[in-house]
């Protein structure tokens, strides 16, 4: 099941985010160029979900504080 491309992108995306990039590497399935291209894509989504985040919690933290 690791090296099945559907499981690996699954894992990225669903699961892990930026912490499941090794595993990516670690796919023979992936061609380097594609491991390149899914790794950025990966840590830009994950990047936006932690803004994201954190802009739910700033705007919970000023309906709380007033």
């Amino acid at each position: 099941m690791i090296q099945s491309r559907g499981a690996v992108l699954a894992v990225l995306f669903l699961v892990m985010g930026a912490l499941g990039i090794p595993l990516l590497w670690m796919n023979k399935a992936f061609s380097n160029a594609e491991r390149w291209f899914w790794a950025v894509v990966v840590t830009i989504y994950t990047a936006i979900l932690i803004y994201i985040a954190w802009r739910i919690c700033m705007w919970s933290y000023h309906q709380i504080v007033g």
